[in-house]
């Protein structure tokens, strides 16, 4: 993501939402990506990280601390949309469940 800089311009900012950094484990996303199919990773190896973020086991929140810089996109347009996000993601998942009851 880091040779596409709009596109981690919009990543970072994404995280940096109010409750989405809440809700991400870089750990578990990683190991979850080098495992979850043995056919293409036959002996599980994980990789330590990018070159240059000490990404490595000595430091878990090098990832992290990357994706809290600023972003560089001007205005943070999508915490003003947050709370708009939140509600129609409630919206859709009551839909969703009064469907499953029908």
């Amino acid at each position: 993501i880091r040779e596409y800089p709009n596109i981690l311009g919009y990543t970072r900012e994404i995280y940096q939402i109010p409750g989405v950094k809440e809700s991400v484990s870089f750990t578990h996303i990683k190991n979850h990506y080098y495992t979850s199919h043995p056919t293409h990773n036959l002996y599980g190896v994980i990789p330590i990280g990018p070159r240059g973020l000490k990404a490595n086991r000595k430091d878990p929140k090098a990832i992290e601390n990357f994706y809290l810089k600023p972003h560089g996109r001007g205005c943070n347009k999508m915490k003003k949309l947050s709370g708009f996000f939140i509600f129609a993601a409630g919206i859709a998942a009551a839909i969703v469940m009064l469907k499953k009851r029908a």
